[in-house]
């Protein structure tokens, strides 16, 4: 592939004879979710509102907790003694990556949100403490971007000659990505619909 020059629907016959799940977004582009049914994709979290504004504002953090199966078919959660505060729900996390072709190479924005498991709604959109922020910049050469009630990470990658092989890893490395950003405390925004 050349990453330079392409665009997405060879992008999306790519990730088709992968077998990665995409759907065009209203703009075009490409977006990969990335979600599962188990840890750490599944995790106790506390949020609440932030009373201080009038804009459906969340904060909250992820707990850590353990999964424990029942002999009946559920599943106990145990949150650690050390965690300040007591679960408000079991929640998915859920990454979007958006792939987007541009001259010279693609670009990527990477979206977090929280999807409870039993409570719905709210869906919350989230963006991550400065901190975690910072140490996935170090790390990952991704700049966080904050918009209207939006917060991404965006980067870019440009190669003229990547193996499909290469490009679907690529990809799964930037939902990974994405993944950090539920690390640590975080604020963000309640949606009433699926994010």
């Amino acid at each position: 592939m050349d990453l330079t020059r392409t665009n997405s629907q060879e992008i999306g016959s790519v990730l088709d004879r992968a077998g990665v799940t995409w759907n065009y977004d209203r703009d075009g582009d490409i977006r990969v979710r990335f979600r599962a049914g188990q840890p750490p994709w599944i995790d106790t979290v506390f949020y609440e509102f932030d009373t201080t504004r009038a804009d459906w504002s969340m904060r909250g953090e992820f707990l850590n907790g353990r999964a424990i199966p029942q002999s009946d078919g559920t599943t106990r959660w145990e949150v650690p003694p050390t965690a300040a505060h007591s679960p408000t729900a079991v929640a998915q996390k859920v990454v979007d990556v958006y792939i987007i072709p541009a001259e010279g190479g693609l670009m990527f924005q990477i979206h977090a949100a929280i999807v409870p498991l039993k409570a719905q709604p709210p869906h919350i959109k989230i963006t991550p403490s400065a901190e975690q922020v910072g140490r996935i910049e170090r790390q990952t050469g991704f700049k966080g971007v904050e918009g209207d009630r939006l917060f991404w990470l965006a980067g870019g990658y440009a190669a003229a000659n990547v193996e499909e092989a290469d490009f679907v890893g690529l990809v799964s490395e930037v939902g990974k990505v994405g993944l950090a950003m539920f690390d640590g405390p975080f604020t963000g925004w309640a949606f009433t619909t699926e994010v």
